[in-house]
């Protein structure tokens, strides 16, 4: 089996060198070599213990497939074969259109600050429910069917954003409408924490505006006594 896999190594290093010799690859080359480390994987994972040597080989070789990865994507479309011949999430030569996306919204300087519009969106999102939940006592308590009607809209937006938020389904889903609508990726957080703002707005509009919602009813309440 250790022959095998040498003859393999071999021949992906001889495959990889096609990126240096060639600027632009066929469905056919670039299969051959993803097909080629499956079969060095596969040599991997029949109880052959590798050198220190085949290991850095390997590395070194894996470095150059990621380090040409741009490249690759551009002339295969990854999405359609693993839809139609299913890989393991560990095979991720398969996955390198992933790494790439992955890559490029690290790299923008939009992304630089996802960080912090996250945590000012955590601050909003909590605050938008606690401010919600107020609300709502305050509303259902009151006899106006009216008051209670407004009191759900908000409630209902402070749900749906705080699965958006918190939960690995809601932020997907999230982010898939945001695709649809066109929303480059590297907006993604500015446009999330936007919408929270919003929200935080919307809902301090009507926290605000209590007393004069509370007069309006006690002098409605006067006439009708």
């Amino acid at each position: 089996m250790k022959v095998i896999l040498f003859t393999l190594l071999d021949y992906y290093k001889n495959l990889l060198e096609k990126f240096n010799t060639s600027e632009t690859l066929s469905k056919k080359d670039i299969l051959e070599i993803l097909l080629t480390r499956d079969g060095i994987n596969k040599a991997l994972s029949n109880r052959v213990k590798p050198s220190s040597y085949t290991i850095l080989k390997i590395e070194y070789l894996d470095g150059k497939l990621k380090h040409n990865a741009d490249k690759l994507t551009q002339f295969i479309n990854l999405a359609e074969y693993r839809n139609n011949f299913p890989k393991p999430a560990d095979a991720w030569w398969w996955y390198l259109d992933i790494y790439v996306e992955e890559k490029n919204r690290k790299s923008h300087p939009w992304n630089r600050f996802d960080c912090f519009f996250r945590g000012v969106r955590g601050i909003s999102v909590i605050g938008n429910i606690a401010i919600s939940l107020r609300l709502a006592r305050l509303f259902f308590s009151s006899t106006s069917e009216f008051l209670a009607a407004v009191a759900i809209v908000p409630f209902i937006l402070s749900l749906f954003q705080a699965q958006s938020e918190l939960t690995e389904t809601g932020e997907k889903g999230f982010d898939k409408l945001l695709e649809k609508v066109k929303v480059p990726q590297h907006f993604h957080e500015e446009t999330k924490l936007g919408f929270s703002l919003l929200m935080t707005g919307l809902l301090l509009v009507i926290w605000l505006n209590l007393p004069s919602i509370s007069n309006r009813y006690k002098l409605a309440g006067i006439k009708l006594q």
